[in-house]
């Protein structure tokens, strides 16, 4: 009868996490605690249900299915077991949505093929035809804060042969962690993998952190990396005329910003006279306003970045918060932009990503991309799985464009 409840109790857990995946509890105090065991069922949703028949396989082998607790617990489990079917058919069905957001760039394009050691294992692998060169300093000064990777292919033209019709596009990537943690090493990892495969050269970069750093000194890092990367990538096989930036969450708010401020002198202390212009922008679930203005957050984000990544107050220094904002820095010269964002996503919610889009489709004069993927939480792409082999597509045909065409760019 014990095991019977201990059944019980764990079908229970496993309903819960797959209701948590379908609908997710809101902004507040739960966001956090909603967004881990959403973001990993959502994503992952046949392991769970694995893992679900195998417990469920032992409790039965046990004979917890002779008394009513592990009946119901059984019960339970299969309802939980629909839940996730319904999950792993919206990840399969999320190219309908990138296709429609894509708009012509998807037109006869077909979604990747995917494959089992890409969508079941959440582990990147970069594979053997991929180089990475790790840990060089852009800034002069030796701090882990100031250094970055580069991936290329290992096809990729010696530098000493290096000429101009040769060199490759470069993806420049942003690692997010509410401004206060991470590291180059850590996300964006299928895309950078995948582009690195095309051809693309790629770049992750480390910043300086809040709280041990305060607000511009994100920004300027960012900034300070992008043109050593233009000053310097040729010799890498990269093509300082061809960079676009992308970022997710705290990286995809940074990677917007260096996409909408290009050559502010405010954020670019001692080399103000530098290029910090890109060829496009891919934000993904981004944050677009610290002001919150719209109220897409809960209080307590304007509270946190007061106090760990401004250290001053948005009431009495309103326009420093606007400068730092995308949505404030929208004009009719942005960059294309490609924009992805997760309908579940707790951390940032959808309508942060919604209201930046719909404003910079109305001023941009550049080609906006918006994709929506229903289901999806906070870093869906962080890691390998169906759903996230579809986006890295996507963002491969939106990079093709720009390098390979002459897309619609704001008149000057």
């Amino acid at each position: 009868m014990t095991l019977s409840w201990i059944y019980f109790s764990l079908s229970i857990v496993g309903l819960l996490l797959t209701i948590n995946a379908l609908k997710p509890l809101g902004l507040g105090p739960f966001a956090v605690l909603s967004f881990f065991p959403g973001w990993l069922t959502s994503e992952l949703p046949i392991v769970h249900l694995i893992g679900q028949a195998v417990v469920s396989a032992i409790f039965i082998d046990f004979g917890s299915d002779k008394h009513w607790p592990g009946q119901v617990g059984l019960a339970i489990t299969l309802v939980s077991w629909i839940g996730l079917i319904a999950l792993e058919v919206s990840s399969h069905r999320a190219w309908k949505y990138i296709s429609a957001g894509l708009e012509s760039l998807a037109s006869n394009k077909t979604k990747p093929q995917l494959r089992f050691t890409h969508t079941r294992l959440p582990v990147p692998a970069k594979g053997k035809s991929i180089e990475k060169l790790p840990n060089i300093d852009y800034w002069g000064d030796s701090i882990k804060p100031h250094m970055l990777d580069i991936y290329r292919s290992n096809n990729h033209t010696n530098s000493a042969a290096t000429v101009e019709s040769s060199l490759k596009p470069v993806l420049f990537y942003i690692h997010g962690g509410a401004w206060i943690l991470g590291d180059k090493r850590e996300q964006g990892l299928p895309m950078i993998y995948h582009m690195a495969a095309q051809g693309w050269v790629c770049v992750t970069i480390n910043y300086r952190l809040s709280p041990r750093s305060a607000w511009p000194d994100h920004i300027v890092d960012c900034k300070r990396a992008l043109v050593w990367v233009k000053e310097n990538i040729s010799a890498y096989g990269g093509d300082p005329d061809k960079i676009v930036v992308s970022g997710g969450s705290a990286g995809g708010h940074l990677a917007a910003l260096v996409g909408l401020s290009p050559n502010d002198p405010d954020f670019q202390p001692g080399f103000e006279d530098k290029d910090t212009s890109v060829m496009g922008c891919v934000p993904i679930y981004g944050v677009y306003d610290f002001t919150n203005q719209a109220k897409s957050f809960a209080p307590g984000f304007v509270k946190f970045v007061e106090k760990k990544v401004f250290k001053k107050k948005l009431i009495e220094n309103l326009e420093d918060f606007q400068a730092a904002s995308p949505y404030y820095r929208i004009h009719p010269q942005a960059p294309p932009f490609l924009m992805l964002a997760g309908r579940n996503d707790t951390l940032v919610p959808v309508r942060e990503a919604r209201r930046f889009y719909y404003r910079l489709k109305e001023v941009s004069t550049s080609d906006v991309f918006y994709i929506e993927l229903p289901f999806a939480q906070h870093a869906f792409e962080i890691f390998p799985s169906v759903r996230s082999a579809q986006a890295v597509r996507a963002v491969e045909l939106f990079l093709e464009y720009l390098a390979s065409n002459q897309p619609k760019v704001g008149s000057q």
